[in-house]
C-alpha cells in the first residue's frame, strides 16, 4: 500500500505540473534544447549513480541482517544438541532456556526491531541461558569437551545477536534522504524543457520517469529497515528450530546397533 501511494503520488503530482510547464513557449525552449540535453544527461547520469550506490549498500545491509538470524538460529539449533551429552537435569534446564530465549526472539523482540529496538524482555531471557551454563560444571571428560564447545558456539550467537540489533537500527542518514529526494526532483524537472510538441507524449515520457524513480526510492525504503515493511527479514529460522524442538527433533534416543 505504501508503494502504490508513493508511485502514485509522484506521478499524479508530476503530470499535474505539466500544464504549467507547458505554458512555457515551445519556440522558446527550441533555441536551449543543446543545452537542456546535455544538463539533463550530466545530472541524470550523476543521479543514476547515486541512486545504484544506495541500492547496492541497503541490499549488502538486508542480507547481513537476513544472514545474522540464520547464523544465531543455527547457533541455538548447535546448543540445544549439544546439551544432549549432560545429564538429563542439567540438559532440560540448558535446552529450556534455550527454547524460551528462542521464542522470545520471535514474540517480544521481532516487533520491537521493527522500530529499531531490542526488546529488554530478550535480554533477560538471553541472559538466564547464560546463567544456566555458568551453573553447570562438567562432571566427566565428554561433558567438558561439550561444554567447552557449547561455550564457543553461545558466545558465538551472542555475536550474531549483537549484529542483527544493530541492523535493525542502522539506516540512510537524513542528509542522503535530502539529497536522494531534491535529485530525484531535479530529474524531473529537466524533462519539463524539453520542447516536445506532442503533450500526451510528454506526459508519459514524466509519468514513466517519475514512476520508475519513485520505486527505486521506495525500494530503497524497504530494504533500509530489514526488519519493517512489506519486504523484510522473517523470524522463520528460529520457528522452525522451536517447531524441530517440539516434535522431538533434539532429543537424544538410544543407540541403535544395525547388524547384516
Amino acid at each position: 500500500m505504501l508503494g502504490i501511494l508513493i508511485v502514485g503520488g509522484t506521478v499524479a503530482v508530476s503530470l499535474a505540473a505539466l500544464p504549467l510547464a507547458r505554458r512555457v513557449s515551445r519556440e522558446r525552449l527550441g533555441h536551449s534544447q543543446d543545452v537542456v540535453g546535455v544538463m539533463f544527461a550530466a545530472v541524470s547520469v550523476l543521479y543514476t549513480v547515486l541512486l545504484a550506490f544506495l541500492v547496492v549498500l541497503v541490499w549488502e545491509q538486508f542480507n547481513a541482517a537476513q544472514d545474522s538470524t540464520e547464523q544465531e538460529a543455527t547457533k541455538i539449533s548447535n546448543l540445544l544438541r549439544d546439551a544432549n551429552a549432560f545429564p538429563t537435569g542439567e540438559r532440560n534446564v540448558l535446552q529450556g532456556r534455550l527454547i524460551t530465549y528462542t521464542q522470545s526472539v520471535i514474540d517480544d523482540e521481532w516487533p520491537t526491531m521493527a522500530h529499531g529496538e531490542s526488546s529488554p524482555i530478550t535480554g533477560k531471557v538471553y541472559e538466564r541461558v547464560w546463567n544456566a551454563y555458568y551453573d553447570y560444571h562438567p562432571r566427566t571428560p565428554d561433558e567438558e569437551r561439550f561444554f567447552g564447545e557449547s561455550i564457543t558456539r553461545l558466545n558465538d550467537l551472542g555475536q550474531e545477536r549483537r549484529l542483527r540489533v544493530i541492523s535493525s537500527e542502522s539506516s540512510i542518514p537524513s542528509i542522503m534522504w535530502l539529497m536522494l529526494v531534491i535529485g530525484g526532483v531535479v530529474t524531473i524537472a529537466y524533462l519539463y524543457l524539453f520542447a516536445i510538441s506532442d503533450a500526451v507524449l510528454q506526459g508519459v515520457m514524466i509519468a514513466s520517469v517519475a514512476g520508475l524513480l519513485a520505486f527505486i526510492l521506495f525500494l530503497i525504503l524497504s530494504l533500509d529497515h530489514p526488519f519493517a515493511g512489506q519486504v523484510k527479514v522473517t523470524p522463520d529460522a528460529y520457528a522452525d528450530v522451536v517447531k524441530s524442538f517440539d516434535k522431538g527433533g533434539y532429543a537424544r534416543y538410544p543407540a541403535i546397533e544395525f547388524r547384516r
